[in-house]
């Protein structure tokens, strides 16, 4: 596994499963966002070589 991929699970997507089991107020949909990003951080992360993923990403950042 690559590390850019571990680093985005540890710090969005199981940060996100754990808020969203916590059930304290408004951690569901701060779970739910964190993993979203988490999600479309991942699919960039996998198609950078893309020509449209470069371009999105140079237009963004």
């Amino acid at each position: 596994m690559n590390k850019n991929y571990l680093r985005i699970y540890i710090f969005t997507i199981i940060p996100a499963s754990i808020l969203f089991f916590l059930n304290f107020e408004g951690t569901r949909d701060s779970a739910l966002f964190l993993l979203f990003c988490g999600m479309f951080m991942t699919f960039l992360e996998w198609k950078q070589d893309d020509g449209r993923v470069k371009i999105f990403i140079d237009k963004f950042f």
